[in-house]
């Protein structure tokens, strides 16, 4: 990626067109810095409203798939005050584009700040990205010298990031999941920016007072963790870090924080989604063939926030989902669920998709985004 110091004008490019070729590096720097800038004073726990008759996009993991970001893309609306866009966490590491990838994203997040919202994810993370495919990525797409300084602006860009993000007071999203200890005004307090990597925090774990000891253990737990079937709560010894939690640890963590639903990402699912725990956990994974495997569905949900109607019924809500089940396309399926959460009714729609076909075959948005 060569310098380019010639004065560029400003111009609208599609999210079909965008590649690490569209900015110089001076410019990739300067975007990772802005966006760090204003990351850095969103609260690690961000609020939405959602309107009436408005809806949310959810995009779960993607790591460098820029295909699946593409499509989703081409399928939505501009963001504005009834469409907003909530990406959960871990962009890069394992795909080739995962440059490509945060640099959409943080572009859309500049353009509509009010109506994106970015987690964090636990590969966005300085200790992963040495050994799961970023800093290698920039290393190839730029000098030495280059690469050493992005690296240095990523990280700082990812730490960051916000830690999840609460829908209507209802819903939690965040990456990974929840434990016994997790606390929501616990996240509300700690400083998520002396996280450069939640593995291994910077500050000497023993030199920690047992506050933050007990902050970046929830951080862990918040980025790192899974559901089982089974109730109770036991480490997650697959991963190294994190835990598994139960049913009974859903039900507990949802009565104490008086929320309703929690939607997850961190695993890959057959049809890029799953239901847990009676339907208070959904794990949403975005990235199709993950880590070139194959065999799995990427998906994205549309949460829409209906007008309450009390002719909205448990049955009626089983009819969508089995009338919704037989909606299937060539390119990819619809699966409509409906939940009332407090009074609050939403409408679900789960897209699942196959995106093996080449970027250029992949429709162009109708979203246009400003080169910074």
């Amino acid at each position: 990626m060569a310098e380019n110091n010639t004065h560029r004008t400003r111009r609208e490019t599609s999210y079909n067109a965008i590649t690490a070729e569209d900015l110089t590096f001076r410019e990739t720097m300067s975007l990772f810095c802005s966006c760090t800038a204003k990351l850095e004073v969103v609260p690690n726990v961000q609020e939405l409203s959602l309107p009436s008759n408005s809806k949310c996009l959810l995009i779960g993991d993607l790591h460098g798939n820029l295909q699946d970001l593409h499509f989703i893309l081409s399928q939505i609306e501009e963001p504005g005050p009834n469409n907003f866009i909530i990406f959960n966490g871990d962009y890069v590491d394992r795909g080739d584009y995962s440059l490509e990838v945060i640099i959409v994203i943080l572009k859309l997040f500049s353009s509509y700040p009010n109506y994106v919202f970015i987690n964090r994810g636990n590969h966005e993370d300085m200790i992963l990205n040495q050994y799961y495919g970023f800093f290698e990525e920039l290393s190839k797409k730029f000098s030495p010298d280059q690469a050493e300084s992005l690296k240095v602006v990523t990280s700082n860009c990812f730490k960051a990031l916000p830690l999840c993000t609460i829908i209507d007071n209802t819903i939690l999203v965040c990456h990974g999941g929840i434990s016994p200890n997790l606390k929501i005004e616990d996240l509300r307090a700690l400083d998520r920016t002396k996280l450069k990597s939640v593995l291994n925090p910077e500050s000497d774990i023993e030199r920690m007072s047992i506050q933050e000891t007990s902050h970046w253990q929830q951080v862990l737990e918040l980025l790192w963790s899974d559901p089982m079937v089974t109730n109770g709560y036991k480490p997650n010894l697959a991963r190294g870090s994190g835990c598994y939690f139960g049913p009974d640890v859903t039900d507990e963590f949802l009565t104490n924080s008086n929320l309703s639903l929690i939607i997850r990402s961190h695993e890959c699912c057959l049809e890029g989604f799953k239901f847990h725990h009676s339907k208070k956990v959904i794990t949403l994974f975005s990235a199709s063939n993950y880590n070139r495997k194959g065999g799995n569905l990427g998906a994205y949900l549309v949460l829409t926030r209906e007008p309450y109607s009390s002719s909205h019924s448990q049955a009626s809500q089983q009819e969508s989902v089995l009338s919704a089940l037989n909606n299937v396309s060539v390119q990819y399926n619809n699966r409509t669920e409906n939940m009332i959460l407090k009074d609050i009714h939403y409408s679900m729609k789960f897209v699942s998709y196959d995106c093996r076909t080449p970027l250029s075959l992949v429709p162009a948005s109708s979203l246009q985004v400003i080169d910074l």
